[in-house]
């Protein structure tokens, strides 16, 4: 028994001796090309709930964007349909900017985020207009995230 467990030792060594003088190693490059890449998350709506004609209502939208790169945001009016009001959009700088079917503008710059991403808070306001029937209505804005030129 003690002779089994010896051969069985040194075979053990020989084994691991053997397969450490097989073993070879390199050193391989890998190349990758990190390109600007960006993402935005945000709630799929905003309420405003009932409101009257002629008096303005705001709420805040908050966006979560990604950017490897410095970047702006950008806020379009996107219907196909006029809107049954005016919608407006505040930009950095604390003026309200009515969204149009043409406008697109700037509301954000910033530089890249850091892996988890930056959350931005975006004040809407929507004034309801005397011209429209009352009804619920549907009204979409897109939003853009562009590399800051």
């Amino acid at each position: 028994m003690a002779k089994f467990k010896v051969l069985a030792a040194a075979l053990g060594i020989l084994l691991v001796l053997g397969a450490a003088a097989a073993q070879a190693s390199g050193v391989i490059t890998l190349e990758v090309e990190i390109l600007p890449g960006f993402r935005i998350s945000g709630p799929g709506s905003v309420s405003f709930g009932s409101l009257h004609p002629g008096i303005p209502e705001e709420r805040e939208l908050q966006l979560q964007v990604w950017s490897n790169v410095p970047w702006q945001l950008f806020a379009n009016y996107y219907g196909t349909v006029e809107a049954p009001g005016i919608v407006e959009v505040q930009g950095t700088n604390g003026t309200w900017i009515e969204l149009g079917s043409s406008t697109n503008l700037v509301i954000w710059d910033q530089p890249k985020t850091d892996p988890d991403g930056v959350v931005i808070k975006v004040p809407l306001r929507f004034t309801g207009s005397f011209s429209h029937d009352p009804g619920t209505y549907d009204i979409q804005i897109e939003f853009a995230v562009v590399p800051l030129l």
